[in-house]
């Protein structure tokens, strides 16, 4: 490893200390907790120093353990990689291997790497456009070891070895034709393919890539490719051949046989390769991968649940139907693009509507369904919450199955992307649905097919927007995304909020653990990044590999630490609604601090009141005062009251004071037990406002201002 990259090293490990373990070191220091404890009382609260630690360990072995890749195998390398890992070091080197050894180009080695081209997306040219360097072995090389040989086998890879050259470095086809037309051995296996791919005459392609078939020769290439020029110039008579023949059937392009089978009404045959196309190039990492993003989400849905669990069937249920819709949407995308509707990439305006039309109504609605099925047909919801929760189990499935598709098909680093945006985006945007099913069977009966249709809608413009700046390089385009991600976080926890308190198994002596569930999906989206990191090194090469640990910290730290905040902050209050508050959203103490109240979690717990210098002047002569929170109260229209039921009264101003109210000086100010905390102490302003059920804020008088501390390990 060069320098450079020890350098980038050290910077990883110096910024996983500040996420990781200077926030676990304040938690050492203010409770106590010997560093032992961390490995001989592992609790979920040190689930970040695990994640550290096992991020040492691996950076330490693949630095100085592991020794370098040599590369020197397709065979167990090329599936660990995608189209769009490190060019040089999926095409170039292996190449120079081939060339440098002067192996055989029948043998696997140039089969790996002629399958890997001619599977790109944008031709040989654009393929080897970011490589910008030059084999070991020139055409000329090539020509002087045809010219010099002395028997035909050199002599023939001589020519071939000089014609791929002229194809793929100097797009000279005149030249690399008159070479081919040199070999002897005319049934050689490529020799054919590459005739296609020198000649410029469409109908001259077709009969090369035949013969290659006929010749047995690189049958699933020559297949492919011909499947693709049959596609391209609408040769439905060439297409129902290829296709009607089931060795070859195989080998075609899989969108191409998948409209064939669509045009001609051999839905179980589409079904068949939609599942391919899912499915079929998955290695045990990408599944392992999509499982532990499927593991995370799931658990966070199941924890937000706690009054009520749902049976187990109905997850299965909803599970299942989740699969079937994923893969009818398939269907529909193919409709679309049979009545003409495609996605533009000239027209702006054109290609935003397609996204919001096409690929959210369409990706909204798939997701939906399944809803709908366990609200119609089974027992399933009997509280706001569920709608979230089997809602969230079906925009999961959803996101897990394209999971397998886009970690098949692209970078191997696309899997930090699915698991931290596009897994918790599909949840977001279906509970923007959810939720409009919430409100419109609460709180606005009369006119519920309009709530739902709204939620739809909403949902669909906010899917649209978000892919069409994802998709497209425009400048602030990254913010955007992560802006439309942050808020859809934000959403979540305000309609799980509102959903828990507003449950019909409101149970008060059930908590819901945000702490813990904060610390598990933070720490399982870490994980998951080093992990990949691993995989990347392991595989492919370790300055490639901490590069992107490198990037992917700089681009999803913050993400991470937001879905940490808003899990943190769900509040449970019952019978409490809140209104969605963007001016909440854009709070600089929660957007960018990462503070958060969590009073729900101080009912309970004891307290101990001391003066605030010279301005406690009421007070003062009976603190210290220790006491306990004996309850949380809404007064007016802010629920971050509470109430204290003193053992003693005390004589304030010739009156006993036995009940006092509790609250910080600023609205949705948290109190900590790492400082002390400023909040002023109220009372009744007479005896009898007592027996009130609800309390306004002219029914207080203020006594005082004082500091309130909370004993360590009272939170």
């Amino acid at each position: 490893m060069n320098t450079g990259y020890v350098a980038l090293n050290i910077f990883i490990l110096i910024a996983l200390c500040w996420i990781f373990i200077s926030p676990l070191f304040k938690q050492l220091k203010r409770k106590k907790i010997k560093f032992t404890d961390f490995f001989l009382k592992p609790k979920v609260e040190f689930g970040m120093f695990y994640v550290f630690l096992f991020t040492i360990i691996a950076i330490v072995y693949i630095s100085m353990i592991k020794p370098e890749n040599e590369l020197f195998e397709p065979d167990d390398k090329l599936e660990n990689i995608r189209n769009e890992d490190l060019y040089e070091l999926k095409y170039f080197q292996y190449y120079n291997k081939v060339l440098k050894n002067k192996y055989d180009f029948e043998s696997v080695y140039f089969l790996h790497y002629f399958k890997q081209l001619s599977d790109d997306k944008g031709g040989f040219k654009d393929i080897y456009h970011p490589l910008r360097g030059r084999s070991n072995y020139s055409s000329y090389d090539y020509e002087t070891l045809a010219d010099t040989s002395k028997n035909d086998k050199d002599k023939d890879l001589g020519y071939f070895g000089a014609a791929v050259t002229k194809i793929l470095y100097y797009d000279k086809q005149e030249e690399a034709e008159e070479l081919l037309d040199k070999i002897k051995y005319r049934k050689k296996p490529f020799l054919h393919f590459l005739y296609s791919l020198a000649c410029k005459d469409v109908g001259e392609k077709i009969i090369h890539l035949k013969k290659e078939i006929e010749y047995s020769g690189s049958v699933e290439l020559a297949t492919y490719r011909l499947g693709k020029i049959y596609y391209q110039f609408d040769d439905e008579k060439g297409l129902s051949e290829l296709y009607n023949n089931k060795y070859l059937q195989g080998y075609l392009p899989n969108y191409v046989k998948s409209e064939y089978a669509f045009n001609n009404f051999y839905f179980l045959d589409f079904l068949r390769f939609d599942i391919e196309r899912t499915f079929n190039h998955t290695t045990r990492f990408i599944a392992f991968s999509a499982l532990l993003i499927l593991f995370i989400w799931y658990f966070f849905l199941l924890s937000i649940d706690p009054f009520e669990k749902e049976k187990t069937k109905r997850i299965i249920l909803t599970f299942i139907l989740s699969i079937v819709t994923t893969f009818l949407s398939t269907y529909l995308y193919e409709t679309t693009q049979q009545l003409g509707i495609n996605e533009s990439s000239e027209n702006m305006l054109s290609q935003l509507l397609y996204y919001i039309g096409i690929v959210g109504g369409i990706e909204e609605l798939v997701k939906l369904i399944p809803l709908l099925i366990i609200i119609r047909f089974t027992k399933g919801v009997t509280e706001p919450i569920d709608y979230l929760f089997y809602g969230g189990i079906s925009a999961l499935t959803f996101s897990v199955i394209e999971d397998f598709i886009y970690f098949n098909n692209y970078s191997i680093s696309n899997i930090y992307g699915r698991a931290v945006f596009t897994s918790l985006g599909h949840i977001g945007l279906t509970t923007i649905i959810s939720y409009s099913f919430v409100l419109a069977n609460y709180f606005y009966k009369k006119n519920k097919i309009l709530i739902v249709l709204a939620g739809f809608v909403v949902a669909c413009v906010t899917h649209g927007v978000y892919d069409f700046f994802a998709v497209n390089d425009f400048t602030g385009s990254t913010f955007i995304t992560t802006f439309i991600l942050c808020l859809e976080i934000w959403w979540i926890s305000h309609a799980t909020n509102n959903c828990l308190n507003n449950s019909e198994h409101f149970d008060e002596n059930i908590g819901l653990k945000t702490k813990n569930i904060a610390i598990v999906v933070s720490s399982g989206l870490f994980l998951l990044i080093i992990l990949v990191y691993i995989n990347t090194a392991h595989y492919i090469s370790e300055d490639y590999a901490s590069w992107n640990l490198f990037i992917a910290l700089i681009y999803y730290s913050y993400p991470i630490f937001f879905i940490k905040v808003c899990i943190s902050r769900i509040d449970i209050f019952k019978g409490e609604w809140d209104n969605f508050s963007m001016r909440k959203f854009l709070n600089p103490k929660f957007f960018f601090a990462g503070i958060y109240h969590q009073y729900s979690r101080l009912v309970g717990s004891t307290i101990l009141i001391q003066p605030y210098g010279k301005h406690t002047k009421k007070m003062a002569a009976h603190l210290p005062l220790k006491t306990i929170i004996s309850k949380r109260e809404k007064i007016g229209e802010y629920k971050g009251w509470f109430k204290v039921e003193l053992n003693s009264p005390l004589l304030i101003d010739g009156k006993f004071i036995s009940t006092i109210f509790i609250r910080t000086k600023e609205d949705e100010e948290p109190i900590s037990d790492e400082v002390r905390n400023l909040v002023a102490i109220y009372t009744y302003k007479k005896p009898d406002f007592s027996d009130k059920i609800v309390l306004e804020p002219t029914d207080l008088k203020f006594i005082d201002w004082v500091f309130l501390y909370l004993p360590q390990n009272q939170i």
